[in-house]
């Protein structure tokens, strides 16, 4: 079936001694009825009609069956490229819907949500009903597919819909090639707008059949309606604005030249710019703009009527730049330009500085802005920036869920905790458990050592890896959480993060004894030079169920787990001069220090 169109076209003159004329074109293409258009599985729209078809043997699953029988193949009618389907071949008893939910989808007649199609465990076993196995993907583009028992669905012998446990393209319905269609949405209404500058004043050509009206500066002009509406149900708006000349150097310049989308235009140029309608429509709207040479220039210069485009030329600044890394790039900066006279703002062509590519924090840049206006007018300025690091250390602290306040302390461009963690809920921020008990947050007892309320407030608590990144049970096969940035805050104070192992070997690239603390130890005491100040909390042995190694030892738990049962730690120990990465027990019991987001 072909296809016709209506074609429109409207001219406004504009007055005032320019002799520019702007012309539009409307093109609006008839549908036909043809409504039922093919689409993907991905792609089929919750609670919409659809019909699930097979090309080869061009026909439709039916809905009618219920759970006696297999759904019968019902025969279709195309169009000749099978994008369509003929409106006449459309009944409800082949018309389903659909609700999407995870792991694919559930499809119901489309008269009756109740029910929906399943498999059951036989070849002929495709029912509509409420039996189980219900949910649906598509399986290598062509066969949908049962996933509660692993049966794809096709056509048998052009008569029924049944289901194989053989991989389709090697069973009987290796030839059935599964499509859907679905009924198109109606056409939006559409709206254009034309800018007329250059000129005060505007009226229709009234040789198309438009009235004669006289328009003044900045008066808008009432909407019209500019095309019919045949089989689809849009229309587009069309919506001319007048603008004062003098305040645009966007359109006509000294009545010889036109900017149009970045790109300038000269006498006896004509620009074609192209605005399609939504998906579904097949309007198009095309605007034809011609400019012709002028006959007088009554235009005002721009700098003799606008102020000064800089509003100050005092436009210093300071940045800070994120947690863990040395610089920022230039295309990174924060919007740091010096503010503009915002009748300029309109008339800014290029806005470019000489800042080097990556800028380093404790350093401060003297960066020379460029501004090029589109009446050729230049500006420029010089703007000092300084790069910061985040705040860190001495008056900057960790606060966990419990109120307790934790020392920090900056190793290279990372932020850490400089103290254990003790805190027995999780931050509000961790998804799914914000707020709950931390299963497993130990006081470190022993006979020698009892007073377990000095030992928290000395070394912190002991947490199991499954508490550490925020595993509300120890079940081997859960999903660890990550936040926005890609981290596990699991039991770290919010906008703090649990190392991986990367973050702990960075640790073994400093003196071990900056890192110790100056006492506490049994032999091997620390200088703290660097203020990590490790202290010798021991840990919990999960098997045993006893606490070791307080004064001799200190153990951190990362995130990285390298088995069901097993994750990595970092161990301080009294008779090394060095740190150690370990693999141990997720069940056994170890220190927290957490990094800044």
């Amino acid at each position: 079936m072909k296809l016709k169109t209506r074609t429109k076209e409207r001219t406004f003159l504009k007055l005032a001694g320019i002799t520019a004329t702007i012309a539009l074109m409307i093109t609006q293409t008839k549908t036909h009825g043809q409504t039922w258009k093919q689409t993907v599985f991905e792609n089929i729209r919750e609670g919409v009609e659809f019909v699930i078809a097979d090309t080869t043997t061009a026909t439709a699953m039916s809905n009618d069956n219920g759970a006696a029988g297999p759904p019968t193949a019902i025969t279709l009618t195309f169009n000749d490229d099978k994008s369509a389907l003929d409106t006449t071949s459309i009944t409800e008893s082949i018309l389903w819907k659909l609700e999407r939910i995870e792991g694919g989808v559930i499809i119901h007649p489309a008269a009756d949500s109740t029910k929906w199609l399943y498999c059951n465990n036989s070849n002929n076993g495709v029912r509509v009903g409420t039996g189980n196995n219900k949910i649906f993907v598509i399986y290598g583009g062509n066969w949908l597919q049962c996933t509660g028992n692993n049966r794809y669905i096709g056509v048998y012998n052009s008569t029924e819909w049944r289901c194989y446990t053989t991989a389709p393209e090697n069973s009987v319905i290796k030839n059935t090639r599964t499509i859907f269609y679905q009924k198109a949405p109606p056409c939006p209404t559409a709206e254009g707008e034309i800018t007329i500058t250059g000129c005060d004043s505007v009226i229709y050509d009234n040789n198309h059949g438009f009235r004669e009206v006289f328009y003044e500066d900045y008066s808008i002009m009432e909407t019209l309606p500019m095309a019919a509406r045949p089989e689809c149900d849009s229309t587009l708006i069309v919506h001319i604005r007048i603008n004062h000349s003098k305040f645009d150097t966007t359109s006509i310049i000294g009545n010889d030249s036109l900017i149009w989308r970045g790109n300038t235009y000269y006498n006896d140029t004509t620009i074609i710019e192209r605005q399609l309608t939504a998906a579904g429509c097949d309007s198009v709207t095309t605007f034809y703009i011609t400019i012709i040479p002028p006959i007088a220039d009554d235009t005002v210069p721009i700098e003799d009527t606008l102020p000064p485009p800089l509003l100050s030329h005092h436009a210093d600044t300071s940045i800070i730049i994120p947690y863990g890394t040395n610089h920022i790039s230039r295309h990174n900066l924060p919007d740091t330009a010096p503010k503009i006279n915002s009748q300029w703002l309109q008339f800014i062509d290029t806005c470019t500085n000489n800042a080097p590519e990556l800028l380093y924090p404790d350093s401060t840049y003297n960066i020379l802005w460029q501004i090029r206006f589109t009446n050729g007018e230049r500006d420029s300025i010089m703007q000092s920036v300084t790069i910061l690091k985040p705040p860190c250390g001495n008056g900057f602290y960790a606060a966990d869920a419990d109120g307790n306040l934790y020392k920090t302390v900056r190793l290279g461009y990372d932020c850490w905790m400089a103290e254990n963690l003790s805190s027995r809920h999780y931050g509000n921020s961790v998804a799914e458990i914000g707020g709950e008990l931390i299963p497993t947050a130990l006081a470190y007892y022993v006979d020698l050592y009892p007073d377990t309320a000095a030992n928290v407030a000395t070394y912190g608590r002991l947490y199991d890896w499954y508490s550490a990144v925020g595993l509300a049970s120890k079940m081997k096969d859960s999903v660890l959480r990550k936040n926005e940035h890609g981290h596990i805050q699991g039991v770290c104070p919010d906008g703090w993060f649990l190392p991986c192992d990367t973050d702990l070997q960075v640790l073994l690239n400093y003196d071990i004894k900056g890192l110790k603390s100056v006492s506490g130890w049994l032999t091997g005491n620390g200088t703290n030079a660097l203020g990590f100040n490790v202290k010798p909390a021991g840990y919990y042995d999960s098997a045993g169920k006893e606490f070791y190694n307080m004064l001799g030892n200190a153990y951190f738990w990362s995130c990285s787990e390298i088995s069901k049962s097993e994750a990595i730690n970092n161990a301080f120990k009294y008779s090394c001069d060095t740190s150690q990465i370990n693999i141990t027990d997720k069940a056994n019991g170890y220190s927290i220090r957490c990094l800044k987001e």
